[in-house]
């Protein structure tokens, strides 16, 4: 059986787990349900003429070259009332998606609080302050809005339309900012747009978005929030949520869902002499990762055990065949990311590195 995922959001809901947990499955059976969800997803999307296949950008990162996570920041206070709360920012947003620049898009879009309270908020605070050049109060609360795999010319048409609201302060890239993301941000999921379809999570079947505010040019699709998150939310961040368990592997392998890192790990010789003679780049990415210095050496142990670490906390762009199962993750520093591939052997145990870029 042929199939791709471009994600799971395990991290995001504790279904799957708590489904485990009181109906004690098996890990094989935990996989049945995995894929009869995703039947479900796929069924209802395809009864809105969607293909799964099509939304891949918009749940995968970008390459932060071409392709950005923005998150366009507000001022919080003239937002009235808890009902009312961000109707301004929606009502824009949605105007300025349905326009022609943005007919083709497919992005994840997602609102949220900057929290005081929150890990990682001074990381977080000082970043905005630094991208925009500006001095925020911190006695203020600030309103996020995330928009995953934006152009340049369209994050500054968000901007332009978005500066005619007083409460709008300005927009940050925060493609591989993830660890800051994660920690200070709860961000809500609104809705994935593919092209002019919008996908939105339902709460035991209804929409308690105010779908008035968007324009008749999108057709809205509902899915329940449980499957939402689980196939068709983006995971902005890099790291999975320690909170619930990752079932990536459920996916990978039906039968024998174990740890990752109990796996051989195999970057062959012939392989990281090739990454070291014509993807230098890649080689110093890992090296800037490590913080080390241009001259020093890295030792393929060095650059294994980065690896290694990326996988365990993020794989996304999973295809299996009858032939060969492969998947991708990232490696990421403070302005560049890296994508690896690699092929998975159940049948022995091995993860074995394809290529890097």
């Amino acid at each position: 059986m042929a199939f791709k995922f471009h994600t799971i959001g395990s991290q995001w809901n504790s279904f799957i787990e708590t489904m485990q947990e009181v109906f004690r499955l098996s890990e094989s059976e935990v996989s049945d349900e995995i894929f009869a969800c995703f039947s479900q997803v796929e069924e209802i999307l395809e009864k809105s003429g969607i293909k799964y296949d099509n939304l891949k950008h918009a749940l995968i990162p970008p390459d932060a070259r071409e392709k950005f996570d923005i998150a366009f920041i507000f001022d919080a206070e003239p937002l009235s009332g808890v009902f009312d709360y961000g109707t301004p920012i929606f009502k824009e947003a949605f105007d300025v998606l349905s326009s022609n620049e943005f007919k083709k898009s497919k992005n994840s879009i997602f609102i949220g609080d900057l929290l005081e309270s929150r890990i990682g908020f001074n990381e977080a605070f000082q970043d905005i302050n630094k991208q925009l050049g500006i001095n925020l109060s911190k006695s203020t609360t600030y309103c996020v809005l995330l928009i995953s795999n934006l152009s340049f010319n369209q994050r500054t048409f968000i901007e332009n339309s978005f500066k005619k609201s007083r409460n709008f302060i300005g927009s940050v890239d925060w493609s591989l900012r993830n660890d800051i993301m994660k920690y200070s941000l709860l961000l809500i999921p609104i809705a994935l747009k593919s092209e002019r379809n919008l996908i939105m999570p339902l709460a035991d079947g209804v929409n308690h978005f105010n779908t008035d505010l968007i324009p008749a040019k999108f057709k809205i699709t509902g899915i329940e929030d449980y499957l939402f998150a689980l196939f068709l939310k983006y995971n902005y961040h890099s790291i999975v949520y320690t909170g619930n368990k990752d079932y990536t592997l459920n996916i990978l392998n039906r039968l024998h869902a174990t740890d990752i890192k109990d796996y051989k790990f195999l970057v062959e010789d012939k392989k990281y002499t090739y990454l070291k003679n014509n993807k230098t780049h890649v080689i110093n990415q890992v090296k800037e990762f490590l913080k080390m210095n241009d001259e020093d050496e890295l030792a393929r142990e060095e650059f294994v055990e980065i690896l290694m670490q990326s996988i365990s906390t993020y794989i996304f762009n999973i295809e299996k065949t009858e032939y060969i199962t492969k998947f991708n993750t990232i490696v990421d520093t403070d302005n560049k990311r890296s994508f690896a591939s690699f092929e998975y052997n159940a049948e022995n145990q091995e993860i074995r590195l394809i290529t890097m870029t």
